[in-house]
């Protein structure tokens, strides 16, 4: 006869081994070893092969009817909600945050704390070059796009 000290540790361990199965299953169900993508891929490859042919996606794209630009339904900003927070709550939005930490020789607008980046200039990480921003309508995308995507 088994001691109760030796009942504990196998019910112990016997709970412990279910739980792993169990948690294993899920993951394996959850995620699947092969991706979707590469599982279309697959069926794309088989189905061009059935028919005896090479597949050509150049040839598959140009059969795409391609239409004109979608027209212009009232663009709101404010449907997206609010346009950026103070994340850091110092008093600045977000944007400025990394305006101002990526730009050279910046500018603020008056009475502003230092908080909202009126110009400066982004040495672009990816050409090399020099990209002037001016706070506006017409503000690079170049800056917003190149600046905040180098957040570390």
């Amino acid at each position: 006869m088994k001691s109760k000290k030796e009942l504990k540790y196998i019910a112990a361990f016997t709970s412990q081994a279910t739980l792993i199965v169990l948690i294993a299953s899920f993951a394996l169900i959850s995620f699947p070893l092969v991706s979707p993508s590469s599982k279309y891929q697959i069926q794309i490859l088989e189905l061009a092969s059935a028919n005896g042919a090479e597949f050509d996606p150049i040839k598959a794209l140009e059969t795409l009817a391609v239409k004109g630009r979608a027209p212009k339904m009232g663009y709101s900003r404010s449907a997206f909600g609010p346009a950026w927070a103070d994340v850091d709550r110092n008093g600045c939005d977000t944007r400025n945050d990394i305006l101002k930490r990526d730009l050279t020789q910046v500018t603020f607008r008056a009475k502003t704390r230092d908080c909202v980046v009126e110009s400066g200039v982004l040495l672009d990480p990816f050409s090399g070059e020099s990209i002037n921003f001016q706070r506006g309508e017409k503000t690079s995308a170049l800056v917003s796009d190149r600046s905040c995507c180098c957040v570390i």
